[in-house]
């Protein structure tokens, strides 16, 4: 579903992640065939578990700061993007382990990584990947490929991430048709 609404008619290789609340799943998917799939424990609510914890604050008061600083380094100073960053290193490392199991099977790199979930709307996340991973990052759009009025752009840009599974589900029986 996730390669249906975000890949398209992509050949390259790519790593789709997929950062929800509960767990993180990611695959390798060259020409549409998923060649490397691995799922991670850690998500969204970890991250703010974590952040209650570290800060000594309550669950809904931690969700409200990642969502409104998560990486950014605007804030200087901020324990919270620090924070946040440490529980990522265990994504990061997961993300480094597929692409090392990618690079010993192909000789193509990856190249990029495609990011979906309601995870993936982390301030500065994408910023963040590309810098540690040292490759191209983008949040992926599951609207690309459907028609939609115009004047819903703005409704839709805000949660596509959290729609890429449900779109590309939708999309089974139109892809298979043509």
């Amino acid at each position: 579903a996730l390669e249906r609404s975000l890949v398209g008619h992509d050949k390259s290789p790519l790593l789709l992640v997929d950062f929800g609340a509960t767990t993180t799943i990611m695959s390798v998917v060259v020409a549409s065939v998923p060649f490397i799939n691995r799922s991670v424990n850690l998500g969204g609510d970890t991250i703010t578990k974590t952040l209650a914890t570290g800060l000594n604050i309550d669950v809904v008061r931690a969700e409200q700061l990642k969502r409104d600083f998560g990486l950014s380094e605007e804030i200087g100073g901020s324990q919270i993007p620090r924070r946040i960053e440490f529980m990522l290193t265990t994504l990061v490392n997961e993300i480094r382990y597929v692409l090392n199991l990618w690079s010993q099977e192909s000789s193509i790199p990856v190249e990029k990584v495609v990011l979906s979930g309601g995870s993936s709307f982390l301030p500065s996340l994408v910023l963040y990947l590309e810098r540690t991973l040292g490759t191209k990052v983008i949040l992926g759009d599951p609207w690309a490929r459907v028609m939609y009025p115009e004047e819903l752009r703005p409704v839709l840009a805000e949660v596509a991430p959290r729609f890429s599974v449900s779109v590309g589900l939708a999309m089974r029986d139109i892809i298979h048709a043509s």
